[in-house]
């Protein structure tokens, strides 16, 4: 599953529009489809959009499946 799958099954799960999480974001509904489209965001987007969800982004060690950090 790539990022943006990953992202588009979250903002289902918790109902959100990507106009939405554009208003939230302060950012046009355009632009942000467009990054969308291109798969090109920033690591404090992404931050952003997981908090616009609800959520968190975590790095998970594969061999113990535990949070690194």
């Amino acid at each position: 599953m790539t990022m943006m799958q990953y992202i588009d099954a979250c903002m289902a799960v918790k109902k959100m529009s990507k106009r939405k999480l554009a208003v939230y974001m302060g950012q046009s509904p355009q632009n942000l489809n467009s990054k969308f489209q291109r798969e090109s965001f920033r690591p404090d987007e992404i931050m952003e959009i997981a908090e616009a969800l609800g959520a968190s982004v975590r790095f998970i060690d594969k061999e113990t499946g535990k949070p690194i950090v």
